[in-house]
C-alpha cells in the first residue's frame, strides 16, 4: 500500500511501435513522402496539442519505436520519449529490393513486447503498420506468433495504407478492431488508438459481435493449412 511518504506512484509508459515498410516500391510515386507525412503529422499534432494545453491521450510517458521492414527487419528507433522523437529521412527507403517481410516484423514485435518493462498496470501497446503493398513472407505465421503472446493480443493495432496496392485482407487481419486509414488521417487515428489503449473500458468495442477471421477475412485456407487456433490467436 502506498503511504504519504512514498510520494506519487510512477506512471508506467505507453509503448507506440511503428512498423514501417521500407521496400523499394516505397520510393515510387512519392510513397515514402506519404509515410513520412503520416508519422510527422502525428508528432506535430502532439506538440501542437501540448502547446495549446490540450489533454494528451495518455497522462504518462509515451515511448516510440520504429521497426523498418524490407528484406528482413531492423530497429530504426527504440523506446524514444515522444517529446524527443522525430522523423529521420534515412528511414525513407531500405535495401534496393522489393521485399516486405511482414511476418518477420510481427515476430520481432512479439519478441520485443515480451522483454519490455511493462508493469501489470501498464496500458496496452499500440502498433501501427504503414505499408504500400503485399507481404512477401509468411505473414500469417508471424501474425499467429504476435497473437500468441498476451501483450500482442492486447495491443491496439492500426494499419495505415499507402497507395492503392496495400492488401486489404492483411490490413483487416492485422487490425480487426479498427478500419485502415490513409496517411492524411493517421494523425487522428493514431491519437485515437493511444486513447483506447490508455482507456480500455471506454473503447467503443463489442467483443461478442466481432466476426471470426474466417467469416470476415476469408481466411479458410489460412485455418486449414496452418492448423489455426482462432480462440488463441485473434487479438480481440
Amino acid at each position: 500500500m502506498q503511504t504519504e511518504t512514498d510520494g506519487p506512484a510512477e506512471i508506467p509508459p505507453l509503448h507506440l511501435v511503428w512498423l514501417l515498410d521500407r521496400s523499394s516500391s516505397m520510393v515510387e510515386a512519392g510513397k515514402q513522402f506519404a509515410a513520412r507525412f503520416a508519422v510527422s503529422e502525428y508528432v506535430a499534432g502532439t506538440r501542437q496539442d501540448a502547446a495549446t494545453g490540450a489533454a494528451p491521450p495518455y497522462a504518462g510517458p509515451t515511448l516510440v519505436s520504429v521497426l523498418g521492414v524490407s528484406a528482413g527487419v531492423r530497429w530504426l528507433c527504440e523506446s524514444t520519449p515522444l517529446e524527443d522523437f522525430g522523423w529521420n529521412d534515412s528511414w525513407s527507403a531500405g535495401p534496393p529490393v522489393n521485399a516486405t517481410d511482414l511476418g518477420a516484423a510481427f515476430r520481432e514485435v512479439a519478441d520485443r513486447l515480451a522483454v519490455l518493462s511493462m508493469p501489470q498496470r501498464s496500458p496496452a501497446a499500440v502498433i501501427v503498420l504503414i505499408t504500400d503493398g503485399q507481404p512477401t513472407d509468411d505473414w500469417r505465421a508471424g501474425l499467429r506468433a504476435l497473437d500468441a503472446t498476451a501483450r500482442g493480443r492486447s495491443a491496439v493495432r492500426l494499419a495505415v495504407r499507402i497507395g492503392d496496392d496495400a492488401q486489404d485482407q492483411v490490413m483487416r487481419a492485422f487490425s480487426p478492431q479498427r478500419d485502415s486509414c490513409g496517411s492524411m488521417d493517421a494523425r487522428y487515428e493514431v491519437t485515437a488508438a493511444l486513447y483506447d489503449a490508455a482507456h480500455p473500458l471506454e473503447a467503443d468495442v463489442d467483443a461478442a459481435h466481432r466476426p471470426s477471421l474466417e467469416d470476415e477475412f476469408g481466411l479458410d485456407d489460412y485455418v486449414n493449412d496452418h492448423d489455426y487456433d482462432e480462440e488463441a490467436s485473434i487479438a480481440w
